[in-house]
């Protein structure tokens, strides 16, 4: 006498009271092709690359805001002139507005500037900390022709990392005779642009696996305009049963001006006893950080095959089936032979014809989930 322990299955029977749909295709195209021709000719559309003045300071001492002025040294700025002055040299004297700044624009800032007699360099800088040192961000300007007329110097584009206070300086470069000399300053201007918005797709929208030959596959997210860098999640939508069971959302990290794909590997589990079902899974990009938006490919399908050899006696419950109310339907599915060596038993018992038959028909009055237990028969010799 032998026994083994059974092998368990499931079919699912959905309800379905209304087999009819509608689609309004033609519509939906129409109005979708209106939505982008009135898009480009909303007002301030095409101007929307277009330099904005956020900060300026003309020193009158009216109605500017003096608080951003963080850094003149010696003897400061004076109101009433109309001017600041500031002693530069290349070590520590340096000139310096404070802004708040953000990754999603980009930036330049100018001053007017005179020295007090020739011979002088002037270089900006972008910093994080209120010091003479930073990221040059312009050539170096001589300060000439004539040296006390005041000449328009502006910085050149520039980004910044992350959101945050930066410091928009300028100091004496090097080169300078002497080193080191008073400046004066006037008619500051910071402006900005807004840089085009990071946009991500998966790079496939569908790919098709079989198990047990394909144990995982490769899942990539492409982006466009790596403006600045962002964070970005890959969730599975719906049931994850049975080859992603162990899935778990992946967070994915884009820097600045990179625009490698970034991929992580999507393992596959076995089906444990569901041969030749065909699974499919939804990935999904979610929760998107600072400002970045979706592409085309938002959702990935993810078709696996269960090419496991069926052995004799097809012991499982079948695909799920969908019929309408007062309808039956067979499930599971007709043993290779009379006598193939395994017994069944189906739970629940209710509006089913046989718990026993490896083919019954059931006929159930709402959604149900018949389970197919299947073992060897045990047979006295």
């Amino acid at each position: 006498m032998t026994s083994n322990h059974p092998k368990q299955t499931s079919a699912r029977l959905l309800l379905n009271s209304n087999s009819f749909g509608f689609s309004g295709g033609g519509n939906s195209l129409i109005i979708n092709f209106l939505f982008i021709i009135v898009a480009f000719l909303l007002p301030g559309f095409a101007q929307s690359q277009n330099w904005e003045t956020i900060k300026t300071e003309d020193f009158s001492g009216a109605t500017n805001d003096f608080s951003q002025i963080v850094h003149f040294t010696q003897s400061g700025f004076s109101a009433a002139g109309g001017q600041a002055r500031s002693y530069l040299n290349s070590i520590s004297q340096y000139a310096a507005f404070s802004a708040e700044l953000d990754p999603a624009y980009e930036y330049r800032f100018s001053w007017d500037i005179r020295a007090s007699s020739s011979g002088k360099k002037v270089i900006f800088r972008r910093g994080t900390a209120n010091t003479w040192t930073g990221t040059n961000v312009s050539d170096v300007f001589s300060l000439t022709a004539p040296f006390n007329a005041f000449s328009n110097k502006v910085s050149n584009v520039f980004t910044v990392p992350s959101a945050g206070q930066y410091y928009l300086i300028a100091a004496a470069s090097e080169g300078s005779s002497p080193s080191f000399f008073y400046a004066y300053f006037d008619h500051f201007k910071l402006e900005r642009r807004a840089l085009p918005v990071p946009e991500l797709s998966f790079e496939v929208s569908e790919i098709n696996l079989s198990e047990p030959n394909n144990e995982s596959a490769e899942v990539c997210v492409q982006i466009t305009n790596p403006t600045f860098a962002f964070t970005a999640e890959v969730a599975l939508t719906g049931s994850a049963d049975p080859h992603l069971s162990s899935f778990t959302t992946q967070t994915l990290s884009f820097l600045a001006g990179d625009p490698t794909p970034q991929c992580f590997t999507l393992q596959l589990e076995p089906a444990n006893g569901q041969p030749d079902l065909n699974h499919t899974y939804t990935l999904e990009l979610q929760n998107l950080t600072g400002g970045a938006t979706l592409g085309e490919a938002t959702a990935m399908t993810v078709t696996v095959t269960d090419d496991e050899e069926l052995p004799a006696g097809c012991p499982w419950a079948g695909e799920d089936k969908t019929i309408c109310e007062g309808e039956c339907v067979y499930i599971g599915c007709l043993p290779l032979s009379e006598d193939n060596g395994l017994c069944y038993r189906w739970f629940p018992d209710q509006n089913i014809s046989s718990t026993y038959s490896p083919y019954p028909e059931v006929c159930p009055d709402t959604t149900t989930t018949y389970i197919s237990s299947t073992s060897p028969t045990t047979r006295v010799i």
